[in-house]
């Protein structure tokens, strides 16, 4: 029992309606009402000195101390007993994985090194309560009852505290309502926690954003940027933004695009229509057999055995990329890109395969007309859409024509 006017160093464990749940290193747990304008968070170490003690004197009880908090620190050892595992999931180099080109183009900054690829692994599995309060969190968030979904969150960092979207989710709302001292604590913090497992600086490593672990992690940091931003802290929020993208440099949270607005630097794969249509060579790099080493230049013919290995959506991405200065420059729509690239993927599928009969010498004959090969490519992927779409409309009005084919409603006179 603490002893009057003895402190004591605890760890705030949950907060409840009006009072915080905390617990000594020994696991003796009390509620405590720290005041009305107190702001700490779950896993923060309080020291107390103790001014009394209340007992409950009912079954399984919590006791309530009474006292003031002479020292607040956020110390992730005391925050969690058992910290993630960090798991070497393989090596990471760009130029072997991707190719020079590729790699120098994509990974500027990373091409050269061999870097460990570590994944986070949680200490333990969440159970079947942990399942309920999360799916409760959810629905309390859509109901806008958010007072309770923070105790319900509350729940869960008493009982898992290294779940790290929790701290990112309360980091969040406080940033939002401009709360930024609680806001930094828990951005501050879950951060911390994570970190208690990675390597030292001596040892070159990345974390993969597709890992879901990972991603809170990685999600934290950048929070943290974007609150500087809003307290005016661009050079702090620049460091966290950096951090980011060295840590996660194939950027599946999209971090670059961040640092391009802010400095006004350039950095791969950032132009208008990365952002606005589905042509992100990032998001798509770990999905394929053959990653992305290959290239295309509009002015050569691509090699056809690799063209046809080659799926529609993988053409379409290395296609965008050597469309990116003109896409910028011409500040085309999505939806032009999107056209643009597709008529770049049917007039080579085309010329490879040689369908519809003569598209090779068709080509030749614009070539001959004095355009270049990217001009005639584009002329023959026109006339391919043309033909594409006269096809369409004849077999319409077939199937219109057809016996037992319901004629379209007259009109109904005015």
């Amino acid at each position: 029992m603490p002893l009057i006017n003895s402190i004591v160093k605890t760890v705030l464990k949950q907060q409840l309606k009006g009072k915080l749940l905390i617990e000594e290193a020994d696991g003796s747990r009390y509620e405590y009402d720290p005041g009305p304008d107190h702001i700490f968070i779950e896993g923060e170490t309080l020291e107390i000195r103790v001014d009394g003690l209340t007992k409950n004197l009912e079954l399984d009880g919590t006791d309530t101390l009474m006292g003031v908090v002479v020292n607040s620190t956020l110390d992730p050892e005391n925050a969690v007993k058992s910290p993630f595992e960090a798991i070497q999931t393989g090596d990471w180099n760009p130029v072997e994985l991707f190719g020079e080109r590729a790699a120098e183009s994509l990974f500027p900054v990373h091409t050269g090194k061999t870097y460990r690829e570590i994944r986070f692994r949680m200490p333990e599995m969440p159970d079947e309560a942990y399942r309920e309060h999360h799916n409760r969190v959810g629905d309390l968030f859509n109901e806008h009852r958010l007072d309770e979904a923070i105790l319900e969150i509350s729940w869960i960092l008493c009982r898992y505290p290294w779940m790290l979207d929790c701290y990112h989710i309360l980091g969040n709302l406080s940033m939002e309502h401009k709360r930024f001292v609680e806001a930094e604590k828990y951005f501050t913090l879950g951060i911390s926690i994570a970190e208690m497992s990675l390597p030292g600086e001596d040892t070159p490593f990345i974390l993969s954003g597709r890992f879901m672990e990972n991603s809170f992690y990685l999600a934290l940091i950048q929070s943290m940027g974007d609150m500087n931003i809003l307290m005016e802290k661009q050079d702090v929020a620049l460091e966290y933004y950096r951090k980011c993208l060295r840590i996660d440099p194939q950027d599946y949270i999209g971090t670059r695009f961040l640092l391009k607005e802010i400095t006004g630097d350039t950095f791969p794969a950032t132009g208008e229509h990365y952002k606005l249509s589905h042509i992100e060579p990032y998001a798509f790099i770990n999905e394929y057999e053959v990653p992305i080493r290959d290239t295309y230049d509009p002015m050569s013919k691509p090699n056809a055995n690799q063209w046809s290995e080659m799926s529609e959506l993988y053409r379409r991405i290395i296609i965008g990329r050597a469309h990116e200065d003109i896409f910028d420059l011409d500040k085309m729509s999505d939806d032009d890109m999107e056209f643009h690239c597709n008529i770049h993927v049917m007039a080579e599928t085309a010329l490879v395969n040689n369908v519809p009969k003569d598209s090779r010498l068709l080509l030749a004959r614009y070539m001959a007309g004095d355009h270049d090969r990217h001009e005639a490519v584009h002329l023959l992927g026109r006339d391919l859409v043309q033909a594409f779409m006269q096809h369409q409309q004849q077999q319409q009005q077939q199937q219109q024509q057809a016996p037992g084919s319901s004629s379209p409603p007259e009109p109904s006179p005015e």
